[in-house]
């Protein structure tokens, strides 16, 4: 995906750049290939005969270029991907030098050197396929300037030719420069196609009157995706959930087990395979399941956090800075002319500004993916015991993936799955004390 973006959409550009200079090249030297045929049919075909042999030679090389493009472009997402790891791994690289010795020469160095040679190799047989053909062009040029004195053609008309051939010289050798170019962004445009080739397009949220929300859940939903690490796959489901308004559920179980999985498939990002989505108690409409995602609002532990608040009111700057304040913030970060005004924090620190942006968009259910496992002891206190207490205040329900058992009893139910499949769903007395739930609860109906 990210050579798509970066590689691929570039040589995609580069492509479409030259396509003009290939239209105009290529009328110009039909026309002068016209102007040839008029001055001497005989010596016309001779020379396109010969042409037609560069012609088929170029093209046959051409074909086995584009083998070694895209043997390249397989080994660029490689490439991007230990890019990736360099990046994230760096304190683990720097701690141990053999294993950073071993990444650079077993890892980063093998796929260089994959990248560079297919992509040399390709480069390289269009090169030879245009250095060719200007052999066989100056061959043809040679051939019409000694031809009067082997045969009966009039001077005239072979001093015609050489002087159109040596005019179009110059179309068809920016002509020839231009189709690796083209080449190349034809293979890449194959590559971002294939990207989506088994995505249908997805209708956006349709304006409709906000109803009473009541519940979402899963009827029988079942999911599978392929484990690339163990060579597998795995299934999830089929499963009965349920969220109901004003709900704190705590999905837990082990690593592995299916629980972001099962969140995602809950919040619509990953669709059934199986079984239904519903919406109040309503089967979701597959062909409308944006409908079914304005829904939600997450957080998972994967978390990507905009440095922007992006499709918010404008009012909703003075909202989120109360929300800074009450999330211990207030020294850190604030939000200013719509954008934070830094993303230098702590993981943990970070994930609150996430939660914030959650609140702020209103939506009434709230999927937490392990939001508390970067927080210090006192706020992951204020999270279970205030905040979850003030999101239930407001009619949201949410659900809260955690391995935090300590907090378990403040939950209204636990469900725990294990290899993809729900064993038990738990309701629970609540032991814990009731906070006072004014302040969040507020400041979002704000």
């Amino acid at each position: 995906m990210q050579a798509a973006l970066a590689d691929d959409s570039t040589h995609v550009a580069n492509g479409l750049s030259v396509i003009p200079v290939v239209l105009t090249n290529s009328m110009v030297v039909l026309g002068c290939l016209g102007y040839l045929a008029r001055l001497s049919l005989p010596t016309f075909a001779i020379a396109c005969a010969i042409l037609g042999v560069g012609s088929w030679f170029y093209h046959w090389n051409h074909r086995r270029a584009l083998v070694h493009l895209k043997q390249a472009g397989i080994a660029q997402d490689a490439l991007h991907g230990h890019f990736k790891s360099l990046v994230s791994g760096a304190r683990e690289l720097k701690l141990h030098h053999d294993k950073q010795r071993s990444f650079i020469r077993d890892s980063l160095g093998v796929t260089l050197d994959a990248v560079r040679t297919a992509r040399t190799r390709g480069l390289s047989i269009f090169f030879v396929a245009l250095g060719f053909g200007s052999f066989l062009f100056f061959a043809v040029i040679g051939g019409v300037l000694f031809a009067p004195r082997a045969t009966p053609l009039d001077p005239a008309v072979m001093t015609g030719f050489t002087i159109m051939f040596l005019y179009i010289m110059s179309p068809l050798e920016s002509l020839l420069n231009a189709l690796p170019a083209l080449s190349m962004g034809r293979v890449a445009y194959a590559r971002i196609e294939a990207l989506g080739a088994d995505a249908a397009p997805e209708a956006p949220p349709r304006d409709r009157a906000v109803s009473h929300f009541a519940s979402v859940s899963l009827d029988a939903a079942s999911h599978r995706y392929f484990h690339e690490g163990e060579n597998s796959f795995f299934a999830l489901g089929p499963v009965d959930l349920a969220l109901h308004a004003g709900e704190i559920v705590f999905l837990v179980g082990g690593n592995g087990s299916g629980k972001t999985t099962l969140a995602k498939l809950m919040a619509g990002l990953y669709p059934p395979l199986a079984g239904e989505l519903r919406h109040n108690g309503e089967a979701a409409d597959p062909a409308h399941l944006a409908d079914y995602r304005a829904q939600f609002s997450a957080v998972f532990s994967d978390f990507h956090l905009f440095d922007t608040l992006l499709a918010h009111d404008p009012q909703d700057e003075a909202l989120a800075n109360r929300l800074i304040q009450r999330f211990q913030l207030g020294h850190k970060v604030t939000v200013r002319d719509g954008r934070f005004t830094t993303q230098s924090l702590s993981q943990g620190q970070r994930k609150r500004l996430a939660l914030i942006v959650a609140c702020l968009e209103r939506r009434p259910v709230m999927i937490l993916d392990e939001w508390a496992a970067d927080q210090d002891p006192l706020f992951k206190d204020v999270f279970y015991r205030e905040v979850l207490s003030e999101l239930r205040a407001q009619g949201k329900a949410v659900l809260v993936i955690s391995h935090d058992d300590r907090y378990f009893d403040l939950a209204d139910r636990v469900v725990k799955i294990e290899n993809g499949q729900i064993v038990s769903d738990t309701v629970q007395a609540h032991r814990g004390a009731q906070s006072d739930t004014a302040t969040l609860a507020t400041a979002t109906a704000a």
